[in-house]
């Protein structure tokens, strides 16, 4: 839920009618925008759709998803102020403030407490300073500084502790063509290009220790990730889903690839190739598709065997020359048991 340093200050308003008669049905998407009004007879014929009622200067938008419910959005508005709660099973768990159009609070709710509160200040409808606290206890401010043409040139954060980070944005034809972020003496540049991230350079200790491009194509994209106080390179490459689908890692001599094959959308099978070594590692799921089973073949002979549930190595079956030698159990992430197979 935390914002990111290079993603903050990103904000979706949505437009509220303000006279809305009745109860009405709508058309939606996952974060309850309104897209058409639909009959009640319709409201199979869509994933997404709300209905719409006023009480009075209130407004409640009930979401819902393939007939199910998944939120409340509730609307006050009250002159130039709006009050935008959202509720999930009845509990409060977001509010946002708005005043002529510009947010000035939001609240993030767990267990009927506040655990995180955005405050935004504003100056000639130009953000220029924001906090965040949690548990009422403030971590850090932003300060913003902003170009004529309402630009973020720079940001300034100051944590609590005393400690500051930095970053910034240069511009072409009103597009971002690079952003900076930095502390102390580490320091991490950003390229853009067409409104993609093409290039990072990272500086450790006042030094430039790696460097990443990212090539895009029709069929994906590409990431070169250079190391240079290794003499590193790892290459990976990406289909449209953003799955990874092979990595090749060079340093000095040594080089290996990985092959990674995916069915019904899951990881199938890993295919590890290097000097010496070649590794099958092959997945099994549980019908809700969490990981069950990961099954590693080393020269096409069993090697191990790893159980998993919810997500978390459960056993671990180790074999040699295809007979099992050591069996190890685990508990939480710990192993409690290791028992040597005669």
């Amino acid at each position: 839920m935390k914002n990111s340093f290079s993603q903050i200050f990103i904000f979706v308003f949505l437009l509220v009618s303000s006279v809305l008669f009745g109860q009405n049905f709508y058309r939606s998407n996952s974060i309850g925008m309104v897209f058409e009004q639909i009959s009640s007879l319709r409201l199979d014929d869509f994933d997404w759709t709300v209905k719409i009622s006023t009480n009075g200067k209130t407004e409640s938008r009930l979401l819902y998803h393939n007939g199910n419910e998944v939120k409340k959005l509730e609307y006050v508005k009250e002159g130039s102020n709006l009050i935008i709660t959202e509720y999930i099973s009845d509990k409060m768990v977001h509010m946002k403030d708005i005043e002529n159009g510009l947010i000035i609070l939001e609240k993030y709710f767990k267990n009927d407490g506040i655990v995180e509160k955005y405050e935004y200040e504003w100056e000639d409808r130009q953000l220029y300073r924001t906090l965040y606290s949690e548990n009422d206890h403030l971590i850090y401010e932003d300060f913003l500084v902003v170009d004529a043409k309402g630009r973020i040139q720079q940001i300034r954060r100051l944590y609590d502790s005393g400690n500051k980070q930095l970053a910034g944005f240069s511009y072409t034809n009103n597009v971002v063509t690079s952003g900076w972020y930095g502390k102390d003496r580490d320091f991490l540049l950003y390229r853009y290009k067409d409104g993609k991230v093409v290039e990072t350079d990272t500086w450790r200790n006042g030094d430039l220790s790696t460097t990443v491009k990212f090539n895009f194509s029709e069929s994906g994209k590409t990431v070169i990730e250079n190391d240079i106080l290794t003499n590193k390179t790892t290459v990976k490459k990406y289909n449209l889903s953003d799955k990874v689908l092979s990595e090749e890692i060079r340093s000095g001599n040594y080089y290996s690839k990985t092959v990674f094959l995916y069915e019904n959308n899951l990881l199938a099978q890993k295919n590890i190739s290097s000097s010496g070594l070649r590794e099958k590692h092959r997945y099994e799921y549980d019908a809700d598709n969490s990981l069950k089973m990961e099954r590693i073949l080393r020269d096409n002979m069993l090697f191990k065997e790893i159980f998993y549930e919810n997500e978390k190595i459960t056993m671990e079956k180790i074999y040699k020359n295809e007979k099992l030698v050591l069996l190890i159990t685990y508990n939480e992430g710990e192993i409690t048991n290791e028992e040597y197979i005669q």
